[in-house]
């Protein structure tokens, strides 16, 4: 099978998961979402629809969403104060990408990143968003970013098992999980 059309397949079944994932309330594993071409490849993930791309790591993340969606990019940090302020972000732009976390191959927030967004304006309150195995990602994270309200926990091993830190906003140097996480959960 030639390059084109394995691709091609591989994206189609990692769309059909995500549909079967969504309908029961946890995004799927996207594989095919986290698989970065090397280590200078930064991705984002659509937990709604399992689509993905790819890009250079040196093109900010958020920017590159709102170009390949066409829609504005809500990104409020997750905090105390933010979550007050995630409320009426989201009200005020309905039809939008809203970042749930980002994971950083670098510490503090640097290097290759690999970002989760849902067009849901609901974003975390009562959802998550579960990856049980990182594909591309696995013993990479070293630092992980949080919006609009979530909170993210990594896990040392694939399907949530092991050792668990988290849940978090936001950390510089996620510790002895760093180059560790495996699987993670966004809620």
């Amino acid at each position: 099978m030639n390059s084109t059309a394995s691709r091609a397949l591989s994206l189609a079944f990692a769309g059909l998961a995500a549909t079967t994932a969504l309908v029961s309330g946890i995004a799927a594993p996207a594989g095919a979402a986290t698989t970065a071409e090397g280590a200078h490849q930064s991705c984002w993930v659509n937990v709604d629809t399992g689509e993905t791309r790819c890009f250079d790591a040196a093109l900010d993340p958020l920017q590159q969403i709102e170009s390949d969606t066409g829609l504005p990019v809500v990104a409020v940090p997750t905090g105390a104060a933010a979550r007050n302020a995630a409320a009426p972000a989201a009200s005020a732009a309905p039809a939008a990408s809203y970042i749930l976390a980002v994971v950083y191959d670098g510490l503090s927030y640097s290097g290759a990143s690999n970002t989760y967004f849902t067009s849901s304006a609901g974003i975390c309150s009562g959802l998550s968003y579960g990856y049980a195995s990182l594909g591309a990602w696995n013993d990479r994270i070293q630092s992980v970013d949080s919006y609009n309200g979530c909170t993210t926990t990594l896990y040392w091993d694939a399907n949530y098992g092991g050792a668990a830190y988290g849940p978090v906003g936001s950390s510089t140097n996620v510790g002895n999980m760093r180059s560790n996480a495996s699987s993670l959960r966004i809620g």
